[in-house]
């Protein structure tokens, strides 16, 4: 067995250390009264990106903190694209989305 009489000053020491704690740590932080703001997809995207994108003079519509909408507006009747973005997940695949008369077939392999 090895001798471990050389390791007993260490030993007290963190012995010695681990007794020094304060149970008084202070008060708490205050937790915060409203909810924080949620992720809105308009944060990232403004008129200008939309009328170099799209060629469309718009109006931005973010929502608020508690209820965020992302929605670029042309003015009524103009002809213009409108754009809304989200984070939601597709309810059926990005496919189907680009077919005029519905959902994409599958398709059998020969």
């Amino acid at each position: 067995m090895p001798d471990l009489r050389p390791l007993a000053p260490l030993l007290a020491v963190a012995v010695l250390v681990a007794g020094c704690g304060n149970d008084d740590v202070g008060a708490k932080p205050d937790l915060p009264s409203e909810t924080p703001a949620l992720w809105n997809p308009c944060d990232a995207l403004d008129v200008a990106f939309v009328k170099a994108q799209f060629g469309a003079t718009t109006t931005k519509y973010a929502g608020t903190a508690s209820s965020p909408e992302c929605r670029f507006a042309p003015a009524k009747d103009s002809g213009e694209p409108a754009l809304s973005a989200n984070y939601q997940p597709l309810q059926r695949h990005p496919r189907g989305l680009l077919e005029a008369d519905g959902p994409a077939r599958r398709r059998r392999r020969a």
